[in-house]
C-alpha cells in the first residue's frame, strides 16, 4: 500500500482520515501529550496509523521508505537552518520522485508575525528557497484554496490534495481570501517538492 508519513501529529486529525483513506499512516510529533491525545481518539479501523515520538529535524527512519510526506504549520517552529535540516531528512526518507506536502502561514498575510512557538514566519519565496536549499528537485507553491485545480496529478495526490482543501473549508479560510487587498495574499501556502527519480 500507499505510505505516509505526516510530520507534526497534532490531534490527529490528519492521520486518522487519512487512515479511513486505506492509506498506510506513521505520524511522528515532539510532543507525547499530543501523541497520546491522537492515540485516544483514534476509532476502531483496521488500519490504524502509527503514532510515533520523534524530531522532525532528526528522523529515525528508513531511506526511501515513504511515498508522501504532509505537514502542517510545522516549518514555521523551526530556525532557517532547522527548517532545512528538516527538509533534507524528509527528502532521504522519501521515495524517489515521493512528494513532500507541506503548508504554513504566509509571512506577508496582515497579523502573522513570528513569536511565541512560531521561531520564524516564510513567505511564498522562502518556503520555496528552503526546499530547493533542501535539494527537492521539483518544487512549486499553491493558494490554498486554488490548489486542487491547479495540479495535475494522479488519483493518490488528488486524494491527499482533496482531503487539505476539505480541511481548508473546515477551517473557514475561504472567508480570509475574500476580503479586498487580503486576497491578494495568501493566508496558507502549500509548497509541493518533489524528490528526484
Amino acid at each position: 500500500g500507499v505510505e505516509i508519513i505526516e510530520l507534526g501529529t497534532g490531534n490527529g486529525f490528519t492521520a486518522i482520515e487519512l487512515a479511513t483513506l486505506g492509506y498506510n499512516v506513521t505520524s511522528i510529533d515532539v510532543s507525547e501529550v499530543a501523541l497520546n491525545i491522537a492515540r485516544n481518539r483514534t476509532p476502531n479501523i483496521d488500519n490504524k496509523p502509527k503514532f510515533i515520538f520523534g524530531d522532525a529535524r532528526e528522523l529515525n527512519l528508513p531511506d526511501n521508505h515513504y511515498d508522501a510526506a504532509i505537514s502542517s504549520s510545522l516549518v514555521e517552529h523551526f530556525t532557517r537552518d532547522d527548517a532545512i535540516k528538516h527538509l533534507k531528512e524528509v527528502k532521504r526518507i522519501l521515495k524517489p520522485g515521493g512528494c513532500y506536502l507541506f503548508y504554513c502561514g504566509n509571512r506577508l498575510y496582515s497579523g502573522y508575525r513570528s513569536g511565541g512557538y512560531h521561531l520564524r514566519m516564510y513567505n511564498t519565496k522562502e518556503q520555496l528557497d528552503l526546499a530547493v536549499g533542501a535539494g527537492f528537485y521539483k518544487v512549486m507553491s499553491y493558494d490554498a484554496k486554488l490548489f486542487e485545480k491547479q495540479l495535475n496529478f494522479n488519483s493518490f495526490y488528488h486524494s491527499i490534495l482533496n482531503f487539505y482543501e476539505t480541511l481548508f473549508e473546515f477551517m473557514n479560510l475561504d472567508k480570509f481570501l475574500k476580503k479586498g487587498i487580503k486576497a491578494k495574499l495568501l493566508v496558507f501556502i502549500l509548497v509541493c517538492a518533489y524528490k528526484e527519480l
